[in-house]
């Protein structure tokens, strides 16, 4: 009986399997003792992984808790506030209402103004330098004129408040301030408000007295 033919496609189709599957991997058989060390070694390499991961984390807390300065960006730099806007953002002289123009040469004109601002300065807590700073938005007309030939000499608050009174008004001797003081009676003021007024008066004195005396005039 003659052989039977083989289709060549026939040939190359099983070839190409027979090829396929020789090239296809053959599957890894683990053991139940292999797999249980395989997982044992794998825990062991990844809990020795984090143990190193804190260990670092821990060394660079160490050193920036030990005084090294921290690494400050730009931005935290151009965002941190600087003494100026520190400084504006305390007391300052321009919620004050009092104005003084120096067109009246009535002492207690003069005087009155003084003491409206001293006791703004104090109830706002405001600094000398500040409200020296703050003086020219209270000086109108003549005053305004006369206080930008004197600032540059001025460096302190009591000195401006002296060259108001040198130069508007009439200083006071001690025993007429003295009189004034104690014929001020409180009545049915508060008596912070009658200290205060009180205080504000023996500002105008040529002299400071000693904080037992105020106590005393006071009280």
């Amino acid at each position: 009986m003659p052989p039977r033919k083989v289709r060549a496609g026939a040939v190359s189709d099983n070839q190409s399997s027979s090829e396929d599957e020789a090239a296809r991997p053959s599957p890894v058989l683990m053991s139940g003792d292999q797999l249980t060390s395989f997982l044992a070694a794998f825990a062991k390499t990844q809990a020795e992984v984090n143990r190193q991961l804190v260990e670092s984390l821990m060394t660079s807390y160490a050193r920036g808790s030990s005084g090294a300065p921290p690494e400050v960006s730009d931005a935290a730099i151009a965002s941190s506030p600087t003494p100026t806007s520190l400084t504006s953002k305390s007391g300052n002289m321009a919620k004050c209402t009092s104005r003084f123009d120096g067109q009246s040469r009535d002492p207690e004109v003069i005087e009155a103004f003084i003491d409206s601002v001293e006791i703004f300065k104090e109830c706002a807590s405001i600094s000398d330098d500040l409200a020296l700073r703050g003086l020219p938005m209270l000086l109108h007309g003549e005053a305004a004129v006369w206080w930008r030939g004197v600032r540059t000499e001025v460096s302190s608050w009591p000195e401006a408040v002296k060259r108001l009174r040198c130069m508007y008004g009439i200083p006071r001797p001690a025993y007429k301030i003295f009189r004034n003081i104690f014929a001020v009676e409180q009545n049915e003021e508060l008596a912070d408000s009658f200290i205060i007024k009180i205080r504000a008066m023996m500002s105008t004195l040529p002299y400071v007295l000693p904080e037992q005396v105020k106590c005393g005039v006071q009280y």
